[in-house]
């Protein structure tokens, strides 16, 4: 092989080097962005779940109140008033 095939391959080889980095470059990127996105969504879950807890707590709150309600009413009601 001659100096000017050697540094044809060296230049064909910087170029695939070049094009393989950019496209880990690339692929980095949409991992971070995933992951961005994993964070924003674990968030989000959070939040929904801090509301689901406090929606079972006055759903359990009112159950309470309504059972209170009825055995008054019943109770009202047998005593004739």
């Amino acid at each position: 092989m001659t100096h000017i095939e050697t540094e044809n391959i060296i230049v064909e080889k910087e170029k695939e080097l070049k094009a393989m980095l950019a496209n880990q470059n690339v692929v980095e990127q949409k991992k971070l962005h995933i992951q961005r996105e994993i964070l924003e969504l674990q968030l989000k879950k959070k939040d929904i779940e801090i509301v689901i807890d406090k929606s079972k707590g006055l759903t359990k709150q009112l159950q309470i109140e309504l059972s209170l309600l009825t055995k008054q009413f019943w109770a009202e009601k047998n005593r004739g008033e």
